[in-house]
């Protein structure tokens, strides 16, 4: 049974976001990335975040009810497509972050900008990175406890990977995280079946 609540909870703000979870094979990868970094550099930020994924939108809070409402049309008429990593990717600025590149495809970008204007009608304090004119499609390996004294090394250690491969994306999910917390799965939504009428019936 899903608890549905928007705004304050325990105290704290209510992040919800709208991210897609990897493949076994590539979360296997990337987790082995977050662990090296924890033992080697001591970096483990990332791992309040879970589980390895992308990220579509992130909102200060919003009315799961509603969203989890237009997700599920928005699944119904989505069939599963593939998206490509593209190597290692760096955020420069007063907050750096290390990341793995996906190749921004028109269908990527469409999508995603339903996925914010959906969830936007619902939310408030909408990032503003992902607002569809400046949003990066993007997998992060290292955010906020990453700086000058150690993304030299981290770049060193990330120098012999490729990270290329194309990923089959079946499934959007939304995420719940609550300050100090980490972030928990509220609701996976799978996209359509074209060999299943039923999955597509709204």
């Amino acid at each position: 049974m899903i608890k549905f609540h928007k705004g304050h909870h325990n105290g704290g703000i209510n992040i919800n976001g709208i991210i897609t979870k990897l493949p076994d094979f590539f979360q296997e990868q990337v987790t082995k990335v977050w662990n090296d970094f924890h033992q080697l550099f001591g970096i483990s930020r990332i791992k309040t975040t879970s589980f390895p994924h992308l990220t579509w939108v992130i909102a200060k809070e919003s009315d799961e009810a509603l969203v989890d409402e237009k997700l599920n049309i928005i699944r119904k008429k989505t069939f599963p497509f593939v998206l490509s990593t593209n190597g290692i990717g760096i955020f420069t600025g007063k907050r750096p972050a290390v990341y793995i590149q996906i190749k921004p495809s028109i269908q990527i970008l469409e999508f995603q900008k339903e996925l914010y204007d959906t969830f936007s009608n619902h939310s408030d304090g909408l990032k503003k990175f992902y607002v569809p004119e400046r949003w990066i499609p993007h997998i992060s390996l290292a955010i906020e406890d990453i700086d000058l004294s150690n993304i030299g090394k981290v770049a060193e250690y990330l120098l012999p990977t490729t990270f290329k491969h194309d990923l089959r994306i079946e499934t959007i999910s939304l995420v719940r995280k609550e300050k100090g917390q980490n972030m928990e799965l509220v609701r996976d939504y799978w996209f359509a079946n074209e060999n299943d009428p039923a999955s597509m019936k709204i």
